[in-house]
């Protein structure tokens, strides 16, 4: 049986936020600055939500980042 799952809303809320931004593939979601989330991040949450996207863009797990599934790791910290 699978578990049930629930789209995040704040990262789903975050992901339109970045793709109304102009950033609309991943070269440009992962090359995002700070300097760039400041101009539409309206919270350090949201901030918080566009680096675990980029986190989540680059090990190819956007599905995995919609679902709230466990926080993307990063390959630097391992």
């Amino acid at each position: 049986m699978m578990s049930k799952t629930s789209i995040n809303n704040l990262h789903m809320n975050v992901l339109r936020k970045v793709i109304e931004a102009g950033y609309t593939d991943e070269k440009t979601i992962t090359g995002l600055t700070t300097e760039d989330m400041l101009a539409f991040c309206k919270s350090i949450a949201d901030i918080s939500a566009v680096v675990e996207l980029q986190k989540a863009v680059k090990a190819n797990r956007l599905i995995s980042f919609l679902a709230g599934e466990n926080k993307v790791k990063d390959d630097r910290n391992e």
